[in-house]
């Protein structure tokens, strides 16, 4: 978990920053949601931890960054993968309070 906490994760928030080509941030929500089908399979085999609850509340932001993306195409490709997030990341605590309010802006768009 350190390795992902201290190389892994920093890296792909620069990744998904708003510095980097759109063709670049498009990966970002195929990538949050293979996050999430780990870490979903982790909690349904019992608690998590705090490190990979830490990790969770650093990766759910990264997602809905992507709906308020600048370029049309991050924000289509988040809606396309949208159900895919949720059903990855449904077991895990307190993530559909974030996710909700980020589907409304998925339909005003």
């Amino acid at each position: 978990s350190g390795i992902i906490t201290t190389l892994l994760v920093p890296l792909y928030e620069e990744l998904a920053s708003n510095e980097q080509p759109d063709s670049v941030r498009l990966q970002t929500t195929e990538n949050c949601v293979a996050f999430g089908r780990v870490m979903g399979k982790l909690a349904k085999q019992g608690d998590l931890t705090e490190p990979e609850l830490t990790l969770v509340k650093r990766l759910l932001p990264l997602i809905v960054a992507t709906i308020d993306d600048r370029s049309w195409r991050v924000r289509w490709t988040a809606a396309a993968k949208f159900a895919d997030v949720v059903h990855a990341y449904n077991a895990l605590p307190d993530v559909m309070d974030s996710l909700i309010p980020a589907y409304e802006k998925l339909l005003q768009d």
